[in-house]
């Protein structure tokens, strides 16, 4: 594994927290 493809991979898992953090949050307002 390349250094970049270790970017690439942190990347892509910080995105992924990062949508399923946005999305814990915004799912009590929908039900809300």
């Amino acid at each position: 594994m390349t250094l970049n493809d270790h970017v690439q991979l942190t990347d892509k898992a910080n995105q992924t927290m990062y949508f399923t953090s946005v999305g814990e949050v915004s799912l009590p307002k929908d039900i809300g």
